[in-house]
């Protein structure tokens, strides 16, 4: 390079270059002096909240360095690398930071660089090295010129961090930057000073555009230590306007996602993006299906309000290849809500997956359909035969009853709705009714824990029917009693919880005695334990006085010691028994208590 100035008309050139690039904004004033002596600053620069300088609008003043370098060509580039010297460095970090600039000039004019050196900046250029080199490079973006409120913001955006990061920890530092610290362990936050923007989206784009630094404040400390930098790489905008279509609504609102890509995209649902850059609808199928049939109508809803679009014409192809039109959807959406609507007639409240389907279910859910929706005979039984048991497809499991039709065909009803079923007779071998019970006492706790359509109420009604005060009524309800508790700790369903606790009730008012009397205050004791109730001190006199009465009584103890979470001397009562008794007392629910 020819014709390089001395190095004092470079420095004012220099100065003559960023000073009216900083008091475009007239809220900066700059205090840079030519031939400045002061060790690693040339001057700094007064930031005011008004046009009006005075004691009562300053908000602070950063400290400032100037570097002119001098080129054939000034840099094209939006970023450039310059080396700091290291002494420079370590001086600036004992001083809050600086905001270094450098100025590259020639005869026909220049152009500013610059970067906010804040203090964990400082700290992460100088870490892990021993013995400094005498320079480290940094990287400097482009003064924005455009708006000069941009430039403002440089300079608010450091006042704010550097009051900050007025304190750092290194300790913490480190850890966080191992993943060490978290959200989950720490609170965090994070800010800007001040985001030079007229509207959401220019607020927007400065946060993506600009990186930020990561804070916590100790536990008893109203101080801020700085954890990290970090550049925000996504903004996600929730709107709580509900989409209604036909009187429907189908979301409650939408989510609007930003990326530092420049790229906007409308989130409905879980399944459905629009890309607004790129004018592009992406639809994947969901495995619920609530929410297929909910895109599905949005989709219609779109397509249908295009009159371009025919509805044998080919919108889009699914994962597995196959065409979807406008009139498929439309017999999606049919054949969707037909699966809904039987579902929500068995009262089944757990969600349909599309994932669980094997083949051979789908002619299970037709003839579901046909039975449950239109009345129709189907070609669904139990090995030929009428009879209640399971229907099974996908992830549901469905008590049903079979009955016989004509031509071969069943009509399939819920036994939950049907009280005409609701008892059974048991006959003796002259054939004389001698015991009628409850139907639905046949569910033991295997099929209890599965059913999807399950109707505790409807169960409730029919063991009532034969309400009495006879011992074996007890028996036979306590035995029914146990089944629902092994349901429940299967599947933690607080509606068989709840129904043990009433059928309990029921026993409870009988004031048994003897065994009996035993049984119903274990069986309460335990219900209660359940719902997360303590045992008193009253009921632990209570057990006291049973194992006392029943001190021979292997079982009685066992049970009275797991409700004492006495369990290692329930082992040793258990250990006992007699191997018949001992294995009856493993299947009983009180054993769960122990787990």
């Amino acid at each position: 390079m020819e014709n390089i100035p001395d190095n004092s008309i470079i420095e004012s050139q220099s100065i003559n270059i960023l000073k009216p690039a900083l008091q475009r904004c007239h809220r900066l004033k700059a205090q840079i002096t030519e031939n400045d002596k002061t060790l690693s600053w040339d001057g700094t620069v007064e930031v005011y909240h008004s046009d009006r300088f005075s004691k009562s609008t300053l908000d602070g003043i950063v400290s400032v360095q100037v570097k002119g370098k001098w080129c054939d060509e000034i840099p094209k580039n939006d970023t450039v690398k310059f080396y700091v010297s290291t002494k420079d460095l370590n001086n600036y970090i004992k001083s809050n930071g600086v905001i270094f600039f450098v100025v590259y000039c020639n005869d026909d004019g220049g152009k500013v660089y610059y970067n906010s050196l804040l203090p964990l900046d400082l700290y992460v250029l100088l870490k892990g090295v021993s013995s400094l080199p005498p320079t480290k490079p940094i990287k400097l973006k482009k003064l924005p010129q455009e708006k000069p409120m941009d430039v403002y913001g440089i300079f608010k955006d450091f006042l704010y961090h550097s009051k900050r990061q007025a304190q750092l920890d290194i300790n913490m530092i480190e850890k966080f930057s191992t993943g060490e610290l978290d959200s989950k362990s720490i609170p965090l936050s994070f800010g800007y000073g001040g985001i030079p923007a007229t509207g959401d989206r220019e607020a927007i784009n400065y946060m993506l555009s600009h990186p930020t630094y990561i804070y916590t404040q100790p536990p008893g400390f109203n101080i801020d230590v700085a954890l990290g930098k970090i550049q925000i790489a996504v903004i996600k905008r929730e709107s709580n306007m509900p989409i209604i279509v036909d009187g429907e609504v189908l979301y409650d609102g939408i989510t609007t996602m930003f990326d530092d890509s420049g790229n906007e995209e409308i989130h409905i649902g879980n399944h459905i993006i629009l890309s607004l850059c790129k004018q592009k609808v992406t639809f994947t199928f969901s495995d619920k299906l609530s929410e297929r049939l909910r895109d599905l109508k949005f989709i219609q809803y779109l397509a249908s309000n295009k009159p371009s679009i025919q509805p044998d014409v080919l919108l889009f192809e699914n994962s597995n290849g196959d065409s979807i039109s406008l009139k498929s959807i439309q017999d999606m959406i049919k054949f969707y809500q037909d699966l809904q609507n039987a579902l929500k007639t068995y009262g089944v409240q757990k969600e349909f997956l599309f994932g669980e389907i094997k083949d051979k279910d789908w002619g299970k859910i037709r003839a579901f359909i046909d039975a449950t929706n239109y009345a129709k005979e189907v070609p669904y039984s139990f090995g030929g035969d009428p009879g209640i048991g399971m229907l099974e497809f996908a992830n549901i499991n469905l008590l049903v009853c079979c009955l016989k039709g004509e031509n071969g065909k069943f009509k399939i009803k819920n036994p939950f709705s049907m009280p005409e079923i609701g008892i059974r007779y048991e006959i003796d071998e002259s054939g004389e009714l001698f015991w009628a019970s409850p139907f639905f006492e046949v569910l033991k706790h295997d099929r209890l824990s599965i059913i999807d359509n399950l109707n505790v109420s409807a169960i409730k009604e029919s063991v009532l029917k034969f309400q009495d005060s006879s011992v074996i009524y007890a028996e036979q309800l306590t035995r029914y009693i146990l089944e629902i508790l092994l349901a429940y700790d299967n599947n933690s369903n607080p509606a068989l919880l709840r129904l043990a606790d009433e059928l309990q009730g029921e026993i409870d008012k009988l004031e048994l005695d003897g065994i009996p009397g035993v049984s119903a205050i274990v069986n309460r004791l335990q219900i209660n334990k359940r719902k997360g109730q303590s045992i008193t001190d009253c009921e632990v006199g209570t057990l006291l006085k049973i194992k006392a009465a029943y001190s021979s009584d292997n079982l009685v103890l066992a049970c009275c010691c797991i409700l004492l979470q006495n369990f290692q001397e329930a082992d040793y009562y258990i250990g006992k028994m007699a191997t018949k008794e001992r294995e009856e007392f493993k299947s009983f629910p009180i054993n769960n208590l122990k787990k």
